[in-house]
């Protein structure tokens, strides 16, 4: 009679496993590894509350400049196809300021396509696989600065950035009511060439005008997720960004002082941490809040940012 009673309480608690789902909002950075169900939209507005507190030297030394502060909200819409196809629009906007100057306008828009290319096998080691062909479309503004304002104008790249990446994900279960998700986003972006005058997104000052050939982009992402009960979720993402260096032809155009003015940007690398913690309402509500920094760079910015964002698919 003993054995029975604990062979029911296993096979119960057995049953209560499989019964509980995990929710996941997704981390603050990473993107998602399966294509969003068909004829469903997925919604997720963010805000980040970005402090810029200057640059790392070529020599990888945090360098302190005029700190600028960011208030950035955009929406990311992302709306189901068929099974194996998605479409994606992520909308930026951007307040700058500094030095009691200011500016408010759009950042460049993504187009992205998502195509399901693997599914989680939770009997294998076969994870999610989403593969992304993205378009950045340049609507922020890139060029002809007023030098009054400080570089608060400057919100795009001025350039069509082609990009193709690799989504990875899978499911672990830890234990009964505990699970980890991690993802692994490898992205390539290639930008086309821009043209530009003035005080512009690559540097120039008076005078200038040519073309910039910018530096090609590797931006990998590591993130994980972690459930401490069905609605409860810890995240961190990690991030890893090399640029290679611009290039430029045509006049490069004078500074203030007369010297002349510096164009393209030098190789960079940048990598920061994005911790998080997420509440899920529902399988299709959550909220995520957290904080993203830089840890170490070279010839990029260093920035501290707080981070908030709404899921949502219906």
């Amino acid at each position: 009679m003993k054995w029975i009673c604990v062979l029911l309480i296993s096979v119960s608690l057995h049953a209560d496993e499989k019964l509980f789902a995990p929710w996941f909002t997704g981390s603050l950075l990473s993107g998602a590894g399966r294509t969003q169900a068909p004829r469903t939209t997925n919604w997720e507005p963010y805000l980040f509350v970005t402090n810029n507190n200057g640059t790392y030297s070529h020599r990888w030394k945090p360098r302190k400049k005029s700190q600028s502060f960011t208030l950035s909200p955009s929406l990311s819409v992302t709306h189901g196809l068929t099974n194996h196809l998605d479409v994606q629009a992520v909308i930026p906007l951007a307040w700058n300021k500094k030095q009691g100057q200011s500016s408010f306008r759009f950042e460049d828009i993504t187009l992205i396509l998502g195509i399901q290319a693997l599914e989680d096998d939770p009997d294998t080691w076969r994870p999610d696989l989403r593969i992304t062909l993205q378009e950045g479309v340049p609507t922020g503004h890139y060029q002809k600065f007023n030098p009054a304002k400080k570089g608060t104008d400057h919100t795009g790249s001025g350039s069509f950035e082609t990009g193709v990446g690799l989504n990875f994900q899978k499911l672990f279960v830890i234990s009964g009511r505990h699970y980890l998700r991690p993802r692994l986003n490898l992205t390539w972006i290639v930008p086309a060439p821009v043209h530009v005058k003035g005080f512009n997104a690559y540097g120039g000052g008076y005078g200038t005008s040519g073309k910039v050939y910018p530096g090609q982009i590797f931006n990998p992402i590591l993130s994980f997720e972690y459930t401490f009960t069905q609605k409860w979720v810890a995240a961190i993402d990690i991030q890893y960004v090399y640029g290679f260096k611009d290039r430029f032809s045509g006049n490069r155009g004078k500074n203030k002082d007369g010297t002349k003015a510096s164009m393209g940007n030098s190789t960079l690398v940048q990598f920061s941490l994005a911790p998080a913690l997420e509440y899920n309402f529902s399988e299709a509500l959550g909220i995520i809040a957290g904080v993203w920094f830089t840890v170490y760079g070279k010839d990029s910015s260093d920035f501290v940012s707080g981070v908030i964002a709404i899921n949502y698919s219906n």
